[in-house]
C-alpha cells in the first residue's frame, strides 16, 4: 500500500541536490568579505509598473531581510521535499521544530563567520531566516493538508449531444 505523503524517488534525489547546491550557494555568499544584496532588486521595473519610491527605497534598504527570508524558506521547502514520508503527526512536529532549530543554528553561524570577515552581525538577519523558515512551514503544512484529502465523492458527468445533420 503506497503512503499518501511518499513521493517518487527521482524527486527525492532532486530536493536532495539542489538543497545541498543552495546550503552551498548560501555559504558562499555568506562569507565572501561584501556582498550588496540590492543588487537584486529589480529598480527599473519597479518603476515602469509605478511603485512607489518610498516602497523601492525599503526594498534596497532592506534587500538582505528578504534574501535571508528568502533563502531560509526554499532551504525548509527542500528539505520536506527531499523527505521520503512522514509517517505520523508527532513525527512532523518533531521535524518541523528541529528545520527552525537548524535553520536559527545556520543563521547564527554565519552571522558569527560574516562577524569575523569584516562584515557587521545582525540579529535581524537571524530573525529574517527563522521567519521565513516559519513561513515556509506553513506552506508546508497547506501542500500536506491539500494531498491528505480524501478524493471527492461527487462524479462528474458527461453529456455528449449529438449535432443535428445537416441536409444538404
Amino acid at each position: 500500500m503506497k503512503n499518501s505523503n511518499s513521493r517518487p524517488k527521482s524527486l527525492v534525489w532532486l530536493c536532495r541536490l539542489t538543497l545541498v547546491a543552495a546550503i552551498g550557494t548560501m555559504i558562499y555568499v555568506a562569507l565572501l568579505p561584501s556582498y550588496f544584496f540590492a543588487n537584486w532588486v529589480p529598480i527599473s521595473t519597479l518603476e515602469a509598473m509605478g511603485a512607489p519610491n518610498w516602497l523601492i527605497v525599503q526594498l534596497i534598504e532592506n534587500a538582505d531581510k528578504l534574501a535571508h527570508f528568502s533563502g531560509a524558506s526554499i532551504i525548509v521547502l527542500l528539505y520536506f521535499g527531499a523527505l521520503q514520508r512522514i509517517r505520523s503527526r508527532r513525527a512532523l512536529w518533531v521535524s518541523e521544530l528541529q528545520t527552525v532549530i537548524v535553520v536559527f543554528l545556520l543563521g547564527l553561524s554565519s552571522e558569527l563567520a560574516q562577524h569575523f570577515i569584516g562584515r557587521n552581525f545582525s540579529l535581524n538577519d537571524i530573525a529574517a531566516g527563522v521567519a521565513g523558515s516559519c513561513f515556509a512551514l506553513i506552506i508546508v503544512r497547506l501542500i500536506m493538508a491539500r494531498g491528505n484529502r480524501k478524493p471527492s465523492t461527487a462524479k462528474l458527468s458527461i453529456v455528449i449531444r449529438k449535432q443535428p445533420e445537416s441536409v444538404n
